[in-house]
């Protein structure tokens, strides 16, 4: 069974830069297409010009700050 859908109207972080309005098609956790999102075209989910931040699912994780600056007397799972 394969999952797919469309994520509109969001902004997209890349090493580059910001990529603004985008639309982005997935399918099976898989992104296959980004591209600008052309007035008129529909998306099954409306990022209403929230940040995609693919890969980034936290981005207050105590995981992820333990690897780049651990605090003393944390303890983690």
């Amino acid at each position: 069974m394969v999952a797919s859908y469309t994520l509109g109207h969001v902004r997209i972080v890349t090493d580059s830069g910001m990529l603004e309005n985008q639309l982005i098609s997935a399918a099976d956790g898989v992104i296959e297409a980004v591209k600008p999102h052309s007035t008129g075209v529909s998306a099954e989910i409306d990022g209403c010009g929230m940040l995609c931040l693919p890969g980034i699912v936290d981005l207050q994780s105590n995981a992820l700050a333990r690897e780049c600056r651990p605090r003393p007397g944390v303890r983690h799972p």
